[in-house]
Order: structure tokens, then C-alpha cells, then sequence
């Protein structure tokens, strides 16, 4: 399939959208904080319960609950990651009638944007995607959302 042929299986609903990080880069959310990357999250778990920073996101995540309780990395990750508004530049891929939409972001940056052209999409994880209707639109994320 060429780059003329994916377009039109977008356009005509016939494609899968897959988006990771980049798509979220130098997105607010609607604490005003820019949607951080995995490196930089894990930096700021790391900066709240004041330990060494360290790059990889679990074994940060690990030392943050080792002092802070489930309901404040929730909180973290609501703070960074809900947002309530994307820019217009990205409305061309929200208009398209997607059959399904995997990401492996936490943000709800997808969600927002279809929804400012009218178009619902649930938001559902790996555990939660219910087998009975998969003619719904959906966000699957792979590592979870906020």
C-alpha cells in the first residue's frame, strides 16, 4: 500500500491509527504542566519523594510508592495528563473515520480533539475492552490512561 492508498482507507474508515509519544509532545495539560515524555515522568516521580532521578519510568514509579500512596501517582498522572483541549493543527487525523485507535500514551489527547468535531470515542486499556461490542469507537490504550 502507498502513501495515496492509506489516505484514502483513512478517509473512507477502512485504517487503524497507532500513535505513541510524539504525538502528545508540547500538549498542556489542564493543570498547565506539558505532557511530559517516560524519562521525564519518571524524573518527576522521582523529584517528588526527593530520590536519585533515574530514566526508566517503572523502577521510579516503584521508589515513589515506596514513600507516596497509589492516590498521589493518580493524581500526578491526572495532573499531566488530562487535558481539555488540542490544537487545530491536529484535526485532520481526528476527522477521519478511524475503525480503531491504539496509542501507548496516557493522555485522553485523542479523545479531546474528536470530540471538538463531534465524534465520541470510549477510552478503554488492555484489561477493560469489552468483547461484546466491538462495533464501538474506541481508544484502546495499551499502558493505561489517566
Amino acid at each position: 500500500m502507498d502513501y495515496q492508498q492509506a489516505i484514502v482507507a483513512a478517509i473512507n474508515g477502512n485504517a487503524v491509527l497507532f500513535f505513541g509519544a510524539g504525538f502528545s509532545r508540547n500538549l498542556t495539560s489542564v493543570t498547565n504542566n506539558k505532557v511530559p515524555s517516560g524519562t521525564e515522568l519518571a524524573k518527576i516521580f522521582c523529584n517528588e519523594v526527593d530520590v536519585r532521578e533515574v530514566k526508566d519510568l517503572g523502577v521510579a514509579a516503584r521508589r515513589y510508592l515506596k514513600k507516596k500512596d497509589p492516590e498521589d501517582l493518580i493524581k500526578i498522572l491526572k495532573d499531566y495528563f488530562v487535558l481539555n483541549s488540542v490544537p487545530n493543527t491536529y484535526d485532520n487525523i481526528f476527522k477521519c473515520p478511524w475503525r480503531q485507535v491504539y496509542t501507548t500514551n496516557y493522555d485522553n489527547a485523542f479523545e479531546v480533539g474528536a470530540q471538538k468535531h463531534h465524534i465520541l470515542y470510549e477510552s478503554v486499556d488492555s484489561t477493560d475492552i469489552p468483547r461484546n461490542s466491538s462495533n464501538k469507537k474506541r481508544v484502546v490504550h495499551i499502558n493505561g490512561y489517566s
